[in-house]
């Protein structure tokens, strides 16, 4: 197995859990030994809109945490990201190494839905089971006025042996109670989310602001996949997707 190093956060990784292209992200073991996942994007793409996503994505994590009850361990559903150091007050969870930059959360032993899609066909209970635990999760951020704004398969992980269900992937996820609509192109270029789970209100083309309805709609079109093995609406070419 690889080893890296980090100038103040030496790690080992385990496995590559999820590689889309743009972004990686690994199982590792601090040498503290505790688990942990490492988000981090591919070398060729190491893009200013990738990190401002990053950053992005570790201050709405940031936000959740704060907003959660101490006692409670952080908020159900949802990775905490990891302190090294035993300093609270910094800017724990996002790393850097070199030009490289990561997202350190905690590791559930999860993997996401569309993975586990792709090995074996999910039972009717745990489609159920797992889109009712995602709407939970999805209530409590709602509470803190937080959109998440791309609910899909590969944003729901799922631990089969421990029954763990969470949401991960805030890079999108907008602070803000109503985000406005935006003009999308004709050609879908502007579109915020993923184009088969996307609620109509997100296709800039209602004229309507996107609220905590659109994670409902998305969570409803994964469900549907979990269900029948695809989304209810599929086609590459948004031109065509969006009338729908």
């Amino acid at each position: 197995m690889a080893r890296t190093h980090l100038p103040h956060l030496p790690y080992r990784v385990r496995e590559i859990i999820a590689d889309n292209g743009k972004s990686l992200v690994y199982r590792v073991s601090l040498d503290d030994g505790r688990p942990a996942v490492l988000k981090t994007h591919a070398e060729a793409y190491a893009q200013a809109s990738w990190l401002a996503c990053l950053r992005h994505e570790h201050q709405v994590l940031q936000s959740l945490s704060e907003s959660s009850s101490q006692s409670s361990g952080g908020l159900a559903g949802v990775s905490g990201l990891v302190v090294y150091g035993g300093d609270d007050r910094i800017q724990y969870g996002i790393l850097q190494e070199g030009s490289r930059y990561g997202l350190l959360t905690e590791d559930h032993g999860a993997v996401n839905v569309g993975a586990v899609m792709d090995q074996r066909r999910l039972s009717i209970a745990e489609s159920v089971d797992i889109a009712l635990s995602v709407a939970r999760t999805l209530a409590a951020i709602h509470e803190r006025r937080i959109i998440h704004r791309d609910i899909n398969p590969s944003n729901v992980i799922y631990n089969r042996d421990t029954g763990y269900v969470g949401v991960v992937d805030f890079g999108l996820a907008s602070l803000l109670p109503r985000q406005q609509a935006v003009p999308v192109a004709a050609d879908g270029r502007g579109l915020v989310g993923t184009l088969a789970y996307l609620a109509p209100e997100q296709s800039g083309r209602m004229n309507r602001s996107t609220d905590h309805r659109a994670d409902l709609y998305a969570l409803g079109a994964t469900l549907y996949e979990m269900l029948v093995g695809t989304p209810p609406f599929v086609h590459d070419d948004a031109r065509r997707h969006l009338p729908r």
